[in-house]
């Protein structure tokens, strides 16, 4: 008989532990968040507490790429100058080459030695060359 009423009343008792667990898991799962906690900023600071290395090393990353972005456009910047400078250079150079050549051609320098008024004459023999 004993068995019997254990199996009675034991049940029920049982039953109401396991309807009692029920409830609780629905409550756990329903928890629902504050606004009180997402303004105050509990749960960002929870996540930073969490993650301190990884942000720093995240904003240190952020901080060498716009640096190196900002150094990227200087030096582009700074070859483009140096480029036309160059270009410029170049075509002046080349100007004056060509002034220096036209200058130093024979006839040039006759036309202006008789302009000048100087007597001289150039050389009637070619140049020989000595062989030692």
């Amino acid at each position: 008989m004993n068995w019997f009423r254990n199996m009675l009343f034991g049940r029920k008792e049982k039953f109401a532990e396991f309807e009692d667990v029920k409830e609780r898991k629905k409550e756990s799962k329903s928890i629902s968040v504050p606004w009180k906690t997402i303004f105050s900023g509990d749960i960002v600071m929870k996540f930073v507490k969490g993650n301190v290395g990884m942000i720093v090393l995240l904003l240190f990353l952020v901080f060498v790429y716009i640096g190196n972005q900002f150094y990227c456009k200087k030096m582009v910047l700074e070859i483009s100058r140096l480029e036309a400078e160059l270009k410029d250079l170049r075509f002046e150079a080349l100007t004056r080459s060509a002034d220096l050549m036209e200058v130093s051609k024979r006839s040039n320098v006759k036309r202006r030695v008789r302009e000048m008024g100087i007597d001289i004459e150039g050389p009637v023999t070619p140049p020989v060359r000595i062989d030692d």
